[in-house]
């Protein structure tokens, strides 16, 4: 079939054009004042993103399939429990979500050959960040005390922090595109958290989830295109490894021949 031969030039324009094609479903959700459009694209965002990138690529490591449902159920969680008793379960997926994009990337995070310098601003970044969560918590806690969403959501934000923190030390120390690409999906994540909590805290307007969904999908498909580049390198090591195997066969069998 077609499909499965899509080389990676047009597999990398499919990516884009399902980012584009989300992205206007929550755009037309928004001028049509329906929520409708807006949650059909979130709820169907990993599921399209995973079938077209299981077309071109067979393999998916462990780390990425759990982020991916975990994410999954985070996006259905947060259109289909509407309970406020039960508000924290997309919370509760996310966290775990962010939990193995942390163990995805951080066998790529080695501190100790990070510059003195660029360390001591990652670490005071760093603080500068759970000091505010902190204070975030504990203004929140103040108006919702004992409200179970609050504590996940400050978990979850926590972890995001130490996603950001490992991220960002990658990228300092390698500088590649795929490091790139994963910074550019945590900072979007980021961004994203910050206008779930004014929607939730503040001001629940159609444009502020809009905003915020918009950037959790940009996100995922950062991951995916940092998945892509990961997946290239797996199977050019994979060619590597048969080539080697067949040309010790060959040296093998004409041995046996002499």
């Amino acid at each position: 079939m077609i499909l499965k031969k899509l080389t990676s030039p047009v597999f990398s324009k499919l990516l884009l054009a399902v980012l584009i094609v989300t992205l206007l479903f929550n755009l037309i959700g928004v001028f049509s004042s329906s929520k409708i459009f807006i949650q059909a694209s979130f709820v169907l965002l990993i599921p399209v993103f995973l079938t077209v990138f299981l077309i071109r690529y067979k393999k998916l490591n462990f780390a990425l399939v759990s982020f991916l449902s975990f994410s999954l159920l985070g996006n259905l969680s947060s259109v289909f429990v509407n309970d406020l008793n039960f508000s924290f379960i997309p919370d509760v997926c996310y966290f775990f979500s962010f939990v193995f994009l942390i163990l995805m990337v951080a066998p790529d995070f080695k501190f100790n050959r990070i510059d003195k310098i660029i360390g001591s601003y990652l670490i005071l970044v760093f603080s500068i960040n759970l000091y505010l969560l902190h204070a975030l918590y504990s203004f929140l806690i103040t108006i919702i005390p004992d409200d179970i969403g609050v504590k996940v959501f400050a978990i979850k934000s926590l972890v995001l922090i130490v996603l950001a923190f490992v991220t960002l030390g990658v990228y300092l120390n390698y500088q590649t595109q795929k490091a790139l690409f994963f910074l550019s999906a945590v900072a979007s994540f980021g961004f994203s958290l910050m206008l779930e909590y004014v929607n939730s805290y503040y001001s629940s307007a159609v444009s502020n989830l809009m905003i915020h969904r918009m950037l959790y999908v940009v996100g995922v498909y950062f991951i995916f295109k940092y998945a892509t580049i990961e997946a290239v390198k797996s199977q050019k090591a994979h060619k590597a490894k048969q080539t080697v195997t067949e040309n010790h066969q060959a040296i093998t069998d004409t041995i046996l021949l002499n």
